[in-house]
């Protein structure tokens, strides 16, 4: 079911009386700006696609015993926070391309089954320590084209499963041997695009797995601390 450029949202009873089973159901191109209480009610839905709309605001319960859902996209719109509550057997997230400033705790509560999240394209400065602790079983991780600068409180320490982790064209100055804790399964990684000036020691200590080309290309180097690439010993080449 895909609905584009008309100015309302269909009330809830209006979706409720959609008694068949979708495997997706698209609103994108419209000039909602709040999404409110029950706007998508007892229905089974896997995947919900809510992009290039004007979204400011997401009631937490916008989103309610929407059965089977996996998928969840709000990309393009101009969302500054998070407050939904969501059912624990989402596997990918994509919110992409709003005005999000700081990744918090409670923005990711009970999402034990999610894989992929993207928060690229926002305007993240700052990760409270523990913003990604109720998503352990993270695979993917896209921060890139954010505004990051410090990585010191070891955001990703409880991410042992995370696979890719994109970090591309933030504002990153200093790595050290806090800033990629937890990553110890990671094997597709990029921090390309950066400001980072100092590799620190045991920058990379955690990749206990990485075997593939790591490139620190485009970035502002000009100090290597001793044992900074300690860790990397399957890497085949760096450039």
């Amino acid at each position: 079911l895909q609905i584009s450029n008309d100015l309302i949202l269909p009330s809830s009873d209006v979706l409720k009386n959609l008694t068949r089973s979708f495997a997706q159901i698209t609103f994108s191109n419209k000039r909602y700006i709040n999404l409110l209480e029950n706007s998508f009610i007892d229905l089974d839905i896997i995947h919900l696609v809510l992009t290039r709309n004007q979204l400011e605001t997401v009631h937490e319960r916008a989103i309610n015993n929407v059965r089977n859902l996996r998928i969840l996209s709000l990309k393009s719109n101009n969302l500054m926070n998070i407050s939904l509550v969501l059912d624990s057997n989402l596997e990918q997230l994509d919110l992409g391309d709003n005005l999000i400033e700081i990744l918090r705790k409670k923005y990711f509560k009970n999402l034990r089954s999610l894989r992929v999240l993207r928060l690229d394209d926002n305007n993240i400065r700052q990760i409270e320590q523990d913003a990604f602790s109720e998503i352990i079983n993270l695979n993917e991780l896209y921060l890139n084209d954010n505004l990051i600068f410090d990585l010191e409180d070891s955001p990703f320490i409880l991410l042992r499963r995370l696979v890719r982790l994109d970090l591309s064209n933030n504002e990153i100055k200093v790595t050290s041997n806090r800033s990629f804790l937890g990553c110890e399964s990671l094997t597709i990684f990029n921090i390309r695009d950066n400001l980072l000036s100092k590799i620190g020691r045991f920058s990379f200590r955690s990749f206990l797995r990485f075997s593939n080309s790591l490139s620190l290309i485009k970035l502002k180097i000009h100090t290597i601390e001793p044992e900074a690439f300690v860790g990397l010993s399957l890497v085949p080449d760096m450039k």
